[in-house]
């Protein structure tokens, strides 16, 4: 059986190539700091897990859409326009922001 072209065509995500890298660096004995693929090299912190559990048990267990939801956009706008006390920020909007989870998501 022949694969399709586009198939033959396909190659490996830039991501990934750079993490198989790293971590073949990384069995060498080569001191790393990797800032490649946003994975850290430590666990995550427990207030982070906890809330991530509570999310979950308050039925946060959906995809958002692509822009973010608008409960966290509305929340970063806040943030920014109180921590800019105003300035810079005075414009900011929720439809203003974009989150996501990861940069490929806003490429």
């Amino acid at each position: 059986m022949a694969l399709a072209q586009r198939m033959i065509k396909m190659q490996e995500s830039q991501t990934v190539a750079l993490n198989s890298t790293l971590a073949r660096l990384k069995r060498e004995g080569k001191d790393i700091v990797a800032l490649g693929a946003g994975e850290p090299d430590f666990d995550t912190p427990d207030f982070i897990k906890e809330a991530a559990i509570e999310a979950i048990h308050h039925g946060y267990t959906k995809y958002t859409p692509a822009e973010g939801s608008m409960e966290l956009r509305e929340a970063i706008a806040n943030d920014a326009f109180t921590e800019w006390r105003g300035r810079l920020a005075a414009t900011l909007r929720p439809s203003g922001v974009k989150q996501s989870g990861a940069q490929q998501q806003t490429s």
